[in-house]
């Protein structure tokens, strides 16, 4: 199959632009290996070869711009296996950022910097080591951490981020049968609470009671008949007598009017 020498420089731009392989470009340009690499060589057009990880890195990076990328934006701007990324980097001596992983050369170093993880960000000890993209075993971290006298249960949830609420270092407080207090800070205030665990992860907790009430928007609320206005469903229930709870009548009242006493209530659009 003939190839032409200006698709053979299409194809060589697009080698050059991508990095992939001179198969998968062939496949690509709906030809075969063999016939671009022929005509390739008859028409005297280069085909750059593919690029390694470490060739890539020493391409678009030097030792000391690298230190501010991590290896998960690398994995992700060359498409290249995490392992390809950190033999490359071992074989530079190079060091990116937040990632320990080329500077841990014993299970002992890797073990410390993931509990050392676990320490400062919380999380459990699966999820630190994801985190730090660290290939080590989970026991050998607790192991560690119970020689050295940490409970590592104190930050199992610490950092965790619900609505306003962060949860603090410390150990959960057993409540009822399948639930747990924890100690949060309310970033809406600057105060700290205890809160139900189960009210966090339904979302039924996302902030402090003073911030909520701080956050709500009240409606008014206005008697056809007699046109006054109330402030809130609040003032209308602890002012006006015989009117069904507050919950009961916020209901009512968002569906329509309603009529209480011969009195036709509304809230004002």
């Amino acid at each position: 199959m003939k190839i032409s020498i200006e698709k053979l420089r299409e194809i060589s731009s697009y080698l050059k632009e991508s990095n992939c392989s001179r198969k998968a470009a062939a496949t690509k340009f709906g030809v075969t290996q063999a016939s671009l690499l022929y005509w390739a060589e008859v028409h005297h057009v280069a085909l750059p070869k593919r690029l390694v990880a470490r060739e890539l890195l020493q391409r678009d990076y030097t030792a000391d711009t690298i230190r501010e990328v991590q290896v998960k934006d690398l994995v992700k701007q060359y498409g290249l296996p995490n392992k390809s990324i950190n033999t490359a980097l071992q074989q530079l001596s190079w060091e990116v950022a937040t990632s320990t992983s080329i500077r841990c050369y014993t299970t002992k170093d890797i073990s410390q910097t993931i509990l050392d993880d676990v320490i400062a960000n919380g999380g459990n000890v699966v999820q630190s080591i994801k985190r730090l993209q660290l290939h080590a075993n989970p026991s050998t971290v607790r192991r560690l951490a119970e020689k050295q006298g940490i409970d590592l249960n104190l930050y199992r949830m610490q950092r965790q981020r619900f609505g306003l609420w962060e949860i603090l270092p410390g150990k959960p407080e057993q409540c009822y049968v399948a639930d747990q207090r924890v100690k949060a800070f309310c970033h809406g205030c600057g105060t700290i609470h205890s809160v139900l665990m189960c009210n966090l992860r339904s979302g039924k907790s996302t902030r402090c009671s003073s911030c909520a009430n701080k956050a709500r928007v009240t409606q008014p609320v206005t008697c056809i008949e007699t046109g006054e206005i109330f402030r809130s469903i609040r003032q209308l229930v602890n002012t006006v007598p015989y009117l069904p709870g507050y919950h009961t009548l916020r209901s009512q009242l968002k569906k329509g009017p309603v009529s209480i006493n011969q009195l036709t209530y509304q809230l004002v659009a």
